[in-house]
């Protein structure tokens, strides 16, 4: 039996309290006798240690200036639903040994959180519920489902009803069958467990038929989660290093949508996805489920719920067609969503087996075709902003670093992404190591070796400028070690955010203008990325080059720059192009020479370029050289001479050349291979008959 402290700071059993009020002694609900219940003591010495007199109403004192906290009782026997003599006399013997181990403040809140559950019982829910007469032995499970349901109701952002009011009446509850009280069951003490947690709905909605959670969870990146609570926060994101947290408790807003059950199959599936896949690709699918909920909210969504809580089995075709019409018109990521939704129905009822989940419905969810989101519109559009900078623009830019204007740092990462295209995390995670010196000939070579992320898989070596490469030496300080951060002046917790801090200070510093805005160059990491990538394919870069240079899995995700390419092409003309159209500058070579002698370096081939393609037989013929490169010969060329050559500025055209005889065999090919060749090609061969005619007309002077 519970051991408590009267006063005189004697320890005696309940049993055998002394100075005590009488035992009372109560029928149950058939007229039988109940258990009599131990006496109060007269007098209890609090955790503060003041003398309570437990006669009448309670006075609590409480903190160091003594404030007064009154318990009356009289409140408890008033409206059309009262509590008991025999429920009060168990409630103060609760308290007796809470006060004695918690503070009077504690209990007070314990007060108000009675007070709430006797409020409720007068509502008129809680009268369908209960008698006219309230016991403890009519606080069953089921009612105390039924409250906890209509204080998720009730509660709000800023104040958590299950929290304030039910938890506290559960821990008396607990305590009571603790201290073996006659009118409190143990089994229904274990049952209020699964109950006590913020907002949660458990085994009442959820049955018995879906497996428990998996805990601890071990994830696919070898992390481990914790899957116990409604918030899964030991993990991170490895690529960023940010924490990831899936927060339950925000699919529960008030009013609810999802039934527990629905919820409780959400974190089966996230644990199924954790074992395979990264967990933030985990956590996008959670915020998919939000999104869901969202749409939900909405009259359409509110048409399909009818008053109900959703489950999965509520997700049918109909439903999944409305969503993904709405999505369609309202998200710039069209049928992302849906198709996330769709994998995660599909692992529910291939892999995990989930009882909610139909094969009729996932048959007919993988016909839907959502559509894709809008790749490369900022790339497509020219956008001023957010598109690929304009020639004019990046060469205002290039002039800016050539003076050294501006902060080195910044100068330093404005180089890194113009030349290598890649993505701000990428740089982020560089190590002094990664930078590597070669001397050759009398010439100093610069490498940098760039890590994969994403769904990159190989480590690549880039060559950079020398320029570049002795800036970043020289940023280094003289302590720096091998696994030190090459740019260690970035923010490791948020570099992207930084770097388009330090890109808006160079620009602010080296007053660039844009000619196509009138304004400050508005630049950030990715119109970097899209300026290279769109440099690439304008030179005529194979798909497959481009792709790899920026880090895509897949060669479609460029094609966007492919197709800008062929569009502003198409939007020229033919003959005419290069002289209608000054502002797009296709022939973008070195200069135009009357003998190779000029480009040539002693000590170094000078490489040749030829007017012949063997792999197409319309170009099986004679060769004939067009010209020369410029290039350093230790520098691979990632390009496709000789189409690409025209576009590049490393390229010096021999004036002598038979640039018109190339252009007449260019049109020949484009004329019989139409419909038959891959459209690819059709578009670099576009591009580079533009560029020859703009050659041309500059031999002509015009």
């Amino acid at each position: 039996m519970k051991r408590i402290q009267t006063l005189g700071c004697k320890s005696i059993k309940i049993a055998h309290l002394v100075r005590a009020r009488p035992m009372i002694h109560q029928l149950d609900s058939q007229g039988n006798n109940r258990l009599p219940l131990p006496p109060i003591p007269s007098c209890v010495r609090t955790f503060e240690g003041f003398e309570l007199t437990t006669a009448g109403d309670w006075q609590l004192f409480a903190g160091p200036s003594q404030s007064k906290l009154q318990l009356c009782w009289e409140p408890f026997q008033q409206g059309p639903v009262q509590m008991t003599d025999r429920f009060l006399h168990q409630l103060q013997l609760c308290w007796v040994a809470r006060l004695q181990q918690k503070r009077s403040n504690t209990v007070y809140n314990d007060y108000g959180a009675v007070r709430q559950l006797h409020k409720w019982l007068n509502s008129a829910k809680g009268q369908t519920v209960v008698g006219a007469q309230f016991d403890w032995w009519n606080f069953t499970i089921e009612l105390a489902f039924i409250w906890l349901e209509d204080l998720q109701q009730s509660s709000t952002q800023r104040f958590n009803a299950p929290k304030h009011h039910f938890n506290p009446v559960r821990f008396l509850y607990q305590l009571g069958a603790k201290l073996q009280l006659p009118d409190f069951s143990a089994e229904i003490a274990a049952q209020l467990e699964d109950l006590k947690l913020t907002g949660i709905r458990r085994q009442l909605q959820i049955n018995f038929d879906l497996p428990t959670l998996e805990c601890p969870v071990h994830c696919a990146d070898g992390q481990v989660v914790d899957t116990a609570s409604e918030k899964w926060n030991a993990l991170y994101d490895i690529r960023t290093s940010k924490g990831i947290t899936f927060n339950f408790n925000l699919l529960r807003k008030s009013p609810s949508v999802f039934s527990e059950r629905f919820i409780h199959q959400v974190k089966l599936i996230l644990i199924g996805q954790l074992k395979t896949l990264k967990p933030s690709t985990v956590h996008h699918s959670f915020q998919i489920i939000g999104d869901l909920d969202g749409w939900l909210r909405r009259e359409v969504g509110q048409s399909f719920l009818e008053g109900r809580l959703f489950e999965w089995n509520d997700f049918t075709l109909e439903l999944a067609q409305n969503w993904l019409d709405d999505l369609e018109k309202i998200s710039s990521k069209r049928g992302l969503p849906f198709s996330k939704v769709r994998g995660m129905y599909e692992l529910a009822l291939e892999t995990l087996a989930l009882p909610d989940f139909s094969s009729s419905v996932l048959e007919g969810l993988r016909e839907m075709t959502p559509l894709s989101a809008d790749r490369g519109k900022h790339v497509r559009g020219f956008d001023p902003k957010t598109g690929p900078l304009s020639q004019a623009e990046e060469a205002l830019l290039k002039m800016a670093l050539e003076a050294e204007l501006g902060q080195p740092e910044d100068r330093a990462i404005i180089m890194l992404l113009l030349h290598l295209g890649v993505r701000p995390h990428s740089l982020a995670i560089l190590k002094v190591s990664h930078l590597k010196r070669y001397e050759q000939e009398g010439d100093v070579i610069y490498h940098l070796t760039v890590s994969p992320i994403k769904r990159e898989t190989t480590v690549k070596n880039r060559p950079i400028p020398r320029q570049l490469g002795e800036l970043l030496e020289q940023l280094q300080p003289d302590s720096a070690q091998p696994n030190d951060s090459l740019l260690f002046w970035l923010r490791a917790s948020d570099p992207t955010l930084h770097m388009r801090q330090l890109l808006k200070r160079f620009i602010k510093a080296s007053d660039l203008v844009s000619p196509e805005t009138g304004k400050l160059l508005h630049l950030f990491p990715r119109r970097l990325r899209y300026t290279l990538a769109t440099y690439l394919a304008e030179m005529g870069a194979p798909l497959s080059v481009v792709s790899e240079l920026l880090g895509h899995d897949a060669i479609e995700n460029v094609q966007t720059y492919v197709e800008m390419r062929m569009s502003v092409a198409h939007n020229i003309g033919k003959a005419t192009a290069a002289a209608l159209n000054p502002r797009i500058k296709y022939f973008t070579g070195h200069k135009i020479i009357d003998s190779l002698e000029e480009i040539k370096s002693p000590g170094v081939p000078l490489e040749l370029i030829f007017d012949v393609a063997f792999n197409l037989k319309v170009f099986d013929k004679q060769p004939q050289v067009l010209g020369g490169c410029t290039r350093n010969p230790s520098q691979e060329c990632h390009l496709f001479p000789p189409f690409s050559c025209y576009c590049c500025p490393k390229f010096a055209a021999l004036r002598s050349a038979p640039h018109q005889s190339w252009l007449e065999t260019i049109e020949l090919f484009l004329e019989q291979s139409a419909g038959q060749v891959d459209d690819r090609i059709l578009m670099q061969m576009n591009t580079t008959r533009y560029a020859v005619q703009e050659l041309l007309v500059q031999l002509s002077g015009l």
